[in-house]
């Protein structure tokens, strides 16, 4: 016969007994949290001026005309536009 639960002094679950809270947990990715979407679409609607450095180390600067969940579509004043995939992307910097 097993004996009453025990709960942990604190309060917590799992981990190590007094470790600190969430210590262990994992954030989930940024597109299973919707700000990816949201900041890209501001990005977009505002034709914010930017620079998307690829992990290659090429620089691209434009602004986002069009994006969907692999890629993103870059377009310069200069020179032909460019379809990005996201998992090319190192960071996004918004430009003057």
């Amino acid at each position: 016969m097993a004996g009453p639960k025990r709960r942990n002094p604190r309060g917590q679950r799992g981990g190590p007994p007094g470790g600190p809270r969430g210590a262990g947990r994992r954030m989930p990715p940024p597109d299973a949290t919707g700000r990816e979407v949201k900041y890209i679409r501001q990005l977009k609607e505002s034709v914010t001026p930017l620079v998307v450095h690829l992990v290659d180390g090429t620089e691209v600067r434009g602004h986002i005309e069009y994006y969907d969940v692999d890629m993103i579509k870059v377009t310069r004043p200069e020179g032909p536009h460019f379809f990005i995939r996201k998992s090319d992307i190192r960071y996004i910097v918004e430009s003057d």
